[in-house]
């Protein structure tokens, strides 16, 4: 069995929470790759173990969508909601040994940039995509379409389109709802909207939904996947998101369920 090892040298100082996994899994009979969380997960891995915080888990499972690979995070950062283990309980990765465990599929929101009519990038994310405004503190304008159709028109700093998954992260603070991670749906939560009706929409998951810049004028406005990598967006943009065909399998090795570890956590 093919296990990669994946760590965030930033949480994990000097590699000691990871050390100890690999030795414990090779210990075991498994084949261990350890790799930096910035290095690229090589093909013909079983399982991918990141070791960090829900950041570094969010960027293994960008690469593992593709290839189908169950990943499990094992929490060494500080909220650590998307990992399945604290270090203390590292000696529970055997598990993946004996087949003592199951997978969870999450769903992955797929997103286009669209500019003057031609997509200028294409990306997935597990939790969100968020449109916001730049360093300073002005509104933008923004309208929100379901499969063509014009939901609502609002200004405000942003919007967030978040997966189930996502929905216990950056939208639930922004006052969205909590959604079973195990359905399926698309959530859009306005930020800070000059809108007396502009609340948090769900959208099945067959929607194809766009939100569409309006005129920025002096203003800026940038849209980041999962936090990562933010885009500067024009007059006229359009983020179209959508269900992506790909999702990310997350390896559970305890029984606890999702309100219990929400309750846990949170």
């Amino acid at each position: 069995m093919n296990i990669a090892i994946i760590t965030n040298e930033s949480k994990d100082i000097d590699g000691k929470v990871s050390r100890a996994a690999s030795l414990l899994l090779r210990e075991a009979g498994a084949n261990v790759l350890e790799i930096a969380n910035t290095e690229t997960i090589p093909s013909g891995i079983d399982f991918a173990i990141t070791f960090g915080g829900d950041g570094t888990l969010l960027h293994a499972a960008r690469q593992t969508a593709y290839s189908q690979t169950p990943i499990l995070g094992v929490n060494v950062g500080t909220l650590g909601y998307l990992a399945e283990l604290e270090p203390s309980e590292i000696s529970m990765l055997t598990q993946l040994l004996t087949g003592n465990y199951h997978i969870e599929k999450r769903m992955l929101l797929s997103l286009k940039l669209i500019r003057d009519g031609q997509t200028i990038l294409n990306d997935i994310c597990l939790n969100d995509a968020v449109v916001t405004h730049g360093d300073i503190m002005r509104v933008i304008p923004l309208t929100l379409y379901c499969d063509g159709m014009e939901v609502k028109s609002f200004r405000g700093d942003g919007i967030i389109a978040s997966t189930p998954t996502g929905s216990t992260a950056y939208s639930l603070s922004a006052g969205g709802p909590i959604v079973d991670p195990q359905s399926d749906s698309i959530l859009l939560t306005p930020l800070s909207a000059h809108a007396l009706y502009a609340k948090s929409f769900v959208f099945s998951d067959q929607r194809t939904v766009d939100i569409q810049v309006g005129e920025l004028e002096n203003r800026s406005a940038y849209l980041s996947s999962d936090g990562f990598d933010a885009h500067r967006l024009h007059t006229g943009d359009i983020v179209r998101l959508s269900r992506s065909e790909h999702s990310v399998s997350l390896v559970k090795l305890k029984n606890e369920g999702f309100f219990s570890l929400l309750y846990r956590k949170l």
